[in-house]
């Protein structure tokens, strides 16, 4: 959602956070973890959470669309997501780099979907406290 907001809207916001975020709505199609296939009658993930088409998830995807962003985000993955790939964060930074824009970063080798065991929390939110102080406006 971050993500989102600073490239669809970017103009709303002073700085963005994104932890364990999607980025490229064509990996998140064809992988989701445990749940992509789920299916009922409340809940269809691909075809009504990700889209439809190739060609909206390609003109929705905030990988398509980081030269839009203003502002500085921090990113935090994990490598061992089970949810997320990993390899959103790998082109994701690619693009933040090609576009220069300033991010800061955090990823985890033995993390999953989220910042939740010992050290690697304390270090996540001691960098996320530092990152917000620093960009957001009083």
């Amino acid at each position: 959602a971050a993500l989102a907001g600073v490239t669809l809207t970017p103009d709303l916001y002073c700085c963005a956070v994104n932890c364990v975020g999607a980025t490229d709505l064509e990996i998140t199609y064809h992988y989701r973890g445990m749940d992509a296939d789920m299916r009922n009658d409340d809940f269809d993930y691909r075809e009504v959470w990700v889209g439809p088409n190739k060609e909206y998830r390609s003109e929705t995807s905030p990988i398509r669309m980081i030269e839009r962003i203003k502002v500085p985000t921090f990113h935090a993955y994990g490598k061992n997501d089970p949810v997320v790939e990993f390899d959103h964060w790998t082109r994701l930074k690619r693009e933040l780099k090609k576009y220069n824009k300033p991010f800061e970063f955090l990823v985890e080798e033995d993390q999953g979907h989220g910042f939740d065991r010992g050290k690697a929390s304390i270090e996540f939110y001691e960098r996320l406290e530092r990152f917000l102080a620093a960009h957001l406006k009083e």
